[in-house]
């Protein structure tokens, strides 16, 4: 894995990102840690590898949205979205958008690091493209 590449941890509850940061940190990941899609958008750059890993409903911007934003801006980063127990047959369709993988929470941490570790492998190899 390239030792440049950080996961973009988005979520608007402050307890989760504490709880998810520190469990990717003490997984080996560089993370940085955001409580919105804007705050998020605002200081991506396309260049900057690794994966984004957000919770799919976010109160000012649906993650669909930071997706579809992603998109227009041409950047390939693997986004992996999280979501509620039974929501996840409603985002199916952001699938053939863009998204990486949706993980339903709670997940497992083994699950969560493992998806985390393909998402940086995946583009890992894209960038070299």
């Amino acid at each position: 894995m390239n030792i440049d590449s950080t996961v973009f941890f988005l979520d608007d509850d402050a307890a989760v990102r504490d709880a998810i940061g520190i469990s990717l940190r003490m997984s080996g990941f560089r993370v940085e840690v955001y409580a919105s899609g804007t705050a998020f958008l605002k200081t991506y750059q396309a260049d900057r590898p690794g994966c984004v890993l957000m919770n799919a409903i976010l109160p000012d911007m649906h993650g669909l949205a930071v997706l579809r934003e992603l998109n227009r801006r041409n950047c390939s980063i693997p986004v992996i979205f999280m979501t509620g127990i039974g929501i996840i047959r409603d985002l199916l369709p952001i699938l053939r958008i863009g998204a990486f993988a949706i993980l339903e929470c709670p997940c497992s941490r083994h699950l969560m690091i493992e998806s985390v570790c393909h998402a940086i492998r995946h583009d890992d190899r894209s960038r070299w493209l």
